[in-house]
């Protein structure tokens, strides 16, 4: 295996993307071909003893062939500093960028688009890996503004769909947790994610901070830039707020909004 040393020598960094509190992500370009790849450095809090868990499940799901989620193309572990690199697949910017950015605001048809890529995505990884995505927010949603194609990035936080529940302490944006989440700590894989579907097809339209509803009080959910039942009645679906009754992903994909969009493409297909 590569030493961190090694591995940087071969890249130089074009500019900073995204910095955390652990974490920063580069634009990295490989200097052999000037190809272009997403370099993550990671310090990590306890000590490296092993082969960190972000670097197994991206071989998890670079072996699946998962087409929607970014692939890893190599990584090295420096366990006297704690920390580690991870090259990736490169792509133009985040969902919050490609939004925020936009001179009119995107479109509920745009965004059906998009979320309905996402769904797929995450179904892909919930049968193909047995996981699920503990942390799905903009941030997490990358976006060629060209072809509109996404890909899902950040695989620190995943739960084991084989679990009905996995304990979420510190995993994940709070903001987005789901009211079982919030109230007992615990993500449900196949439920719990669908509440962060219905946020993120909010945030995508509406583009009001979550943190208005931070409370749980949907009825303050505004949708002065909604224009489709089928839309506000799909993130109704997503947002219901007993984990018990709230549909899967599966039922998702059934729903007038997803489903008419999945009829239209296998007919101009």
């Amino acid at each position: 295996m590569d030493t961190v040393a090694s591995l940087l020598e071969r890249y130089y960094i074009e500019n900073l993307i995204e910095t955390g509190s652990t974490a920063r992500v580069m634009k990295a370009v490989r200097s052999l071909d000037g190809k272009v790849f997403a370099m993550k450095v990671a310090k990590t809090v306890n000590t490296i003893t092993s082969i960190p868990e972000e670097i197994l499940i991206n071989q998890e799901l670079m072996a699946a062939d998962i087409k929607g989620v970014t692939q890893m193309h190599e990584y090295a572990i420096d366990f006297e500093m704690n920390r580690y690199v991870i090259i990736m697949e490169y792509m133009p910017m985040d969902l919050h960028t490609y939004v925020s950015r936009r001179a009119t605001p995107i479109t509920e048809e745009e965004c059906c688009h998009i979320i309905c890529q996402v769904v797929k995505i995450l179904l892909d990884m919930q049968n193909m890996v047995g996981m699920q995505h503990m942390d799905l927010k903009m941030e997490n949603v990358l976006i060629d503004p060209l072809t509109k194609e996404v890909k899902l990035c950040d695989f620190g936080h995943i739960a084991k769909v084989e679990h009905l529940w996995t304990d979420s302490k510190s995993k994940g944006t709070h903001i987005y947790w789901a009211p079982e989440t919030v109230k007992e700590r615990r993500f449900y894989p196949t439920r719990s994610i669908v509440w962060q579907v219905g946020l993120l097809a909010y945030d995508i339209i509406q583009e009001v901070p979550w943190e208005m509803y931070k409370d749980g009080n949907l009825s303050d959910l505004t949708f002065e830039r909604f224009t489709c039942g089928k839309a506000i009645s799909f993130i109704y679906i997503c947002l219901e707020p007993d984990v018990r009754i709230r549909v899967d992903l599966y039922r998702l994909l059934q729903t007038s909004w997803l489903d008419e969009k999945n009829n239209n493409e296998m007919i101009c297909s």
